[in-house]
């Protein structure tokens, strides 16, 4: 048997929103596996998939949930699929102990300097995929699955989809799940502009002429918000636009008759959801002028590198740059964050400062070295340790680095930072 992976592991993720929501937590999806198929028992996946993102979801005492799949190799030729949930916040170390076991995994203390840590490693009985798990209870929680039995999709006569630059307004939505919207969107050529809420969507819209009015809205069902208020805004917006009403799994408004104008769609939504919004995009004539605020696409988003040798604390960083709005890449080393600066500079480097064979302060020396030769531009480098003191932030400094902040790293510091140092860049 085989059968789409993206749709199967959004499937398995829209089972476990509910659960994500009633906890209190925030979450964000994503899926870049391509149309690849998963060659084996589709139910027995999702099956798996689902009792993965369970653990995060039950772990997690506060904080967010991030859930990812990523493929290796090409559609073509699909070498392996590696799925990641990630959790960001405070852990329940009894809840953990407890989850863990249920996945038939034995969990090892590997902490050191009196540093609760945890690790767990073993095979999926239900896809024969590698699980590993990856916990500082302090700081978050990382599940990871890799699977190999792949093949690649039937293949489309059709080119693949692209928006053009036409406009997607996302409304209703938190930062973390707008920005992970936004994100896959503009993957897909869309200029997307992000408002908390229908108001603020409504005052804006009022204000735009008719050409730089949106060609698709995402409106996200939210407690409280009117009926009457969403087809009003409806009512101003182009006979053309696609207007999507999105809803976690069982939601009472899909008993009801639909928003008159809004097809409703449960969220997270797939690859394939995005290419079908995509195929029916209206951005042939777009105007010349800016709306407030200003639609990005995926070129105009600042480029954070995160090096750390902690799988964990990639998935942390991420999830916080991301939410507030960063384009992330990550880096395993010093040796390979030093490389990929050769080759693709970052506006701003978060550089962990203790790591194997090469430390921060280390690489941060070369890289400036590097500067000052013209080999690559420049670009603020800031420390995160887990060590910090007054000592060692000197000791950042005269390396070179622009700031040192400590962990668990805190999101509003984050921001104020970045903030200060992407707007000098």
């Amino acid at each position: 048997m085989s059968a789409d992976f993206a749709e199967i592991f959004t499937v398995a993720a829209r089972h476990a929103v509910p659960m994500v929501r009633a906890k209190g937590l925030r979450f964000s999806f994503d899926c870049q596996t391509d149309g690849i198929v998963y060659v084996g028992d589709a139910p027995a996946l999702q099956g798996a998939l689902h009792r993965l993102i369970c653990t995060v979801v039950e772990t997690m005492a506060t904080g967010s949930v991030l859930i990812s799949a990523q493929m290796e190799g090409s559609p073509e030729e699909p070498r392996r699929v590696g799925v990641s949930i990630g959790g960001v916040g405070q852990c329940d170390e009894a809840r953990l102990a407890m989850t863990v076991q249920r996945l038939g995994l034995a969990l090892n203390p590997v902490g050191h300097n009196g540093t609760p840590e945890y690790a767990a490693q073993g095979m999926c009985p239900l896809t024969q995929g590698r699980v590993e798990l990856h916990c500082l209870p302090s700081q978050g929680l990382l599940v990871s699955l890799e699977l190999t039995s792949l093949a690649p999709g039937p293949e489309s006569a059709d080119p693949p989809a692209h928006a053009s630059g036409a406009r997607a307004w996302l409304v209703n939505v938190d930062d973390l799940l707008g920005n992970s919207w936004k994100r896959r969107l503009q993957r897909l050529g869309w200029a997307v502009s992000i408002f908390p809420s229908l108001r603020e969507a409504a005052v804006q819209l009022g204000e735009q002429p008719h050409a730089a009015k949106p060609s698709l809205v995402l409106l996200m069902e939210r407690d409280g918000s009117r009926r009457d208020c969403s087809m009003a805004f409806a009512a101003e917006l182009p006979a053309s636009a696609q207007l999507v009403y999105a809803v976690q799994a069982a939601s009472r408004n899909l008993k009801d008759s639909m928003l008159e104008g809004f097809q409703m769609r449960v969220y997270p939504f797939s690859p394939d959801d995005l290419d079908h919004f995509t195929c029916h995009a209206n951005g042939a004539d777009l105007p010349s002028g800016t709306t407030r605020p200003m639609p990005l696409t995926l070129d105009h988003m600042p480029v954070v590198l995160i090096v750390d040798d902690q799988p964990l604390n990639l998935v942390i960083g991420r999830g916080l740059m991301e939410a507030l709005g960063y384009f992330v890449h990550t880096a395993s080393s010093a040796v390979e964050a030093i490389a990929r600066c050769r080759t693709e500079a970052p506006d701003v480097v978060l550089m962990d400062v203790r790591m194997p064979s090469m430390d921060g302060l280390a690489a941060t020396a070369e890289l400036r070295g590097m500067q000052l030769k013209g080999l690559i531009p420049p670009f603020p480098i800031i420390a995160f340790t887990a060590s910090w003191s007054h000592q060692v932030r000197e000791e950042c400094l005269a390396a070179g680095m622009d700031e040192c902040l400590p962990k668990p790293l805190e999101i509003g510091m984050l921001a104020r930072e970045l903030h200060r140092f992407c707007a000098m860049h």
